[in-house]
């Protein structure tokens, strides 16, 4: 991966809240975009997050709590973490 790629990447992942992706571009493209994130930070709890969304958009529940878990096993209190697994599972 290039560097302007990885860049880029983080900057708009920094700047611009996690659901402007998942509401104005593809789930697919909003998919692979935080796979990209959880790769280059896996240990970011947003990222994970943000994944999970992303598969619950997409009705894979599973994917989502996987990734929601993951993110609250990273940090228990993330409140955005918190409000997807209430907001996906209940």
């Amino acid at each position: 991966m290039s560097w302007s790629k990885v860049i880029a990447i983080l900057f708009l992942f920094i700047i611009t809240p996690w659901y402007y992706y998942i509401s104005y571009l593809e789930l697919s493209q909003a998919e692979n975009f935080f796979k990209t994130a959880v790769t280059l930070n896996p240990k970011s709890p947003r990222s994970h997050c943000s994944l999970a969304v992303a598969y619950a958009k997409q009705m894979r529940y599973n994917d989502a709590l996987r990734e929601v878990n993951i993110a609250l096993y990273l940090d228990p209190s993330d409140g955005p973490s918190i409000r997807t697994k209430e907001a996906i599972f209940t």
